[in-house]
């Protein structure tokens, strides 16, 4: 598609082939709006936009289309559809482009409103792109539909309990059995060991968090996130799956350094079991990068005291060097602060080149 749009605005000649393809695939639409076989629960649908390859083609055309366009096509094809295009496991990155490309903000809320109200059915059928979508569409067109608070009705949760959100994205259990499971591993196995409280990890809650949290939507989630134990820190932040929400935690512009200092503080027990893993590598580069020199200190002292195994990691000598450990190891935090204004100004200078 972004081909099509450098083309579109400078070659006379593929704008109007353009035009032609445009008005080719708009006349399908009125005539090919069928019920599609082996998907009946979703209704009487554009065929055209269910299809694995030409819906490629319809995604593409909405980023093309001009404004007035495609408020037409929205009104006159996809407003009555949004529920159960949203449902399609092939129309739903239609709906996507969509909220992603909306022409009005009363277009945006629309879809929003629709998306909303069958939030519990998307999470159940993985639809999380379409979730994740209406999110990014709230915060650019400033909605009033908070989708986090819409989220916390999906999962049961309690006016009055967030702390345990972070934890139901994640696992993409709903309050109440999450209680239940927790309470599970309060009693002793048959052998009278204490059960282990395993912290789960999907996907999909995964996605769903990277999204909230590169938005700095993390209000509701602080609690969850800040209070985990050590044990959930490492599990984590080496699942490979897990780990990019934490990374987009740490990683975040919009999320104050203090908030991410509360989870750094905590995880710097653990720096090294998570620094000889590639997911967890990445990490403590990027808690490396948020913390201020006090907590720099505390991750390397961790690190430099487990030496052997973190150099003998192929992702651990990675962290020794990009976190100048070996400065840090001869001249303290003093040789790690002039070791890293000396990178900046050559990265500087490299800049002004």
């Amino acid at each position: 598609s972004s081909g099509i749009n450098a083309e579109y605005g400078s070659s006379p000649g593929a704008r109007e082939a353009l035009e032609q393809l445009k008005e080719l695939i708009l006349t399908s639409f009125g005539n090919k709006e069928t019920e599609y076989r082996g998907y009946e629960k979703y209704g009487p649908l554009p065929s055209v936009v269910l299809d694995n390859k030409s819906s490629f083609v319809i995604q593409a055309l909405i980023k093309v289309l001009t404004k007035s366009e495609l408020e037409s096509l929205y009104t006159e094809h996809f407003k009555p559809v949004v529920v159960p295009l949203s449902l399609h496991p092939v129309g739903n990155y239609t709906v996507q482009t969509l909220l992603e490309h909306a022409p009005t903000r009363n277009i945006a809320e629309e879809l929003v409103t629709q998306v909303v109200e069958i939030l519990e059915d998307l999470l159940a059928e993985s639809a999380t792109g379409v979730v994740v979508a209406a999110i990014k569409a709230c915060h650019h067109h400033s909605l009033p539909c908070d989708v986090v608070v819409e989220l916390r009705k999906a999962f049961h949760l309690p006016e009055t309990d967030s702390s345990q959100f972070f934890r139901c994205l994640m696992s993409m259990t709903t309050y109440d059995v999450l209680l239940e499971k927790m309470e599970a591993t309060k009693k002793p196995t048959q052998s009278g060991k204490p059960r282990r409280d395993r912290f789960e990890a999907t996907l999909t809650g995964s996605l769903l968090l990277q999204a909230l949290f590169s938005l700095g939507k993390i209000a509701e989630l602080e609690e969850g996130v800040c209070g985990l134990s050590e044990d959930h820190i490492v599990y984590l932040c080496t699942n490979p799956q897990s780990s990019h929400a934490i990374q987009a935690f740490l990683t975040s512009l919009t999320i104050p350094d203090s908030t991410k200092h509360r989870f750094i503080k905590t995880a710097v027990y653990v720096m090294d079991k998570l620094a000889v893993t590639a997911p967890g590598s990445h990490i403590v580069e990027a808690a490396w990068r948020s913390a201020d020199m006090d907590i720099k200190s505390s991750i390397a002292q961790v690190l430099v005291e487990k030496e052997q195994a973190v150099k003998d990691s192929k992702y651990g000598a990675i962290i020794w060097r990009n976190c100048h450990l070996k400065q840090f190891k001869t001249g303290g935090v003093k040789a790690v602060e002039d070791s890293e204004r000396r990178k900046k100004r050559k990265v500087d200078q490299f800049l002004d080149l």
